[in-house]
C-alpha cells in the first residue's frame, strides 16, 4: 500500500511530504521515497531521533484515481483548523481579514500543510500538559 507522510528530517528539522510504500520496488516507481516492510515500520519511524527522518504523520494514498483520501484530507485540515483556532468553542478572535491573510498564506506557501499539521499536534501536547 502506497502513504502520503509528511517526515521531518533530524539533521535540520525541516518538514517534507513524501510518498512512502510498503509494495515492493518495481521499474516505475520512482516517485516513492522509502519503501518500508509493513506498516509497523512506518509507525517504528515515529519515534524521533532514531533515523536519517521520522515520520511526523501518514494516511493511506488513493492510486485508483478517485477524491476519496482528498476528501478525508480536507476533512482532516478542516478539523484541524477549527481545533487549532477554537471555532468549535466560540473563542475564535480572528477576523474576516485574519482569515483572509491565513488563506493567502495556505495559497503562496508549499509547507503551510505541514506547518498546520505541526503547530495542531503543539497546542494538543499543550492542551495535554
Amino acid at each position: 500500500m502506497e502513504y502520503r507522510a509528511t517526515i521531518q528530517w533530524n539533521d535540520n528539522l525541516n518538514y517534507e511530504d513524501v510518498i512512502v510504500t510498503t509494495n515492493k520496488e518495481t521499474d516505475d516507481d520512482d516517485y516513492i521515497f522509502f519503501y518500508f516492510q509493513d506498516e509497523d515500520e512506518i509507525i517504528s519511524y515515529k519515534k524521533k531521533g532514531m533515523d536519517e527522518f521520522r515520520i511526523v504523520d501518514y494516511v493511506p494514498r488513493n492510486i485508483m484515481g478517485n477524491n476519496y483520501n482528498d476528501s478525508l484530507e480536507l476533512s482532516d485540515l478542516e478539523e484541524r483548523l477549527i481545533h487549532l483556532y477554537e471555532v468549535d468553542r466560540g473563542n475564535c478572535l480572528m477576523t474576516n481579514k485574519d482569515w483572509i491573510r491565513e488563506l493567502s498564506l495556505a495559497m503562496i506557501d508549499p509547507d503551510y500543510k505541514t506547518k498546520l499539521i505541526f503547530k495542531h499536534q503543539e497546542y494538543i501536547r499543550f492542551l495535554d500538559s
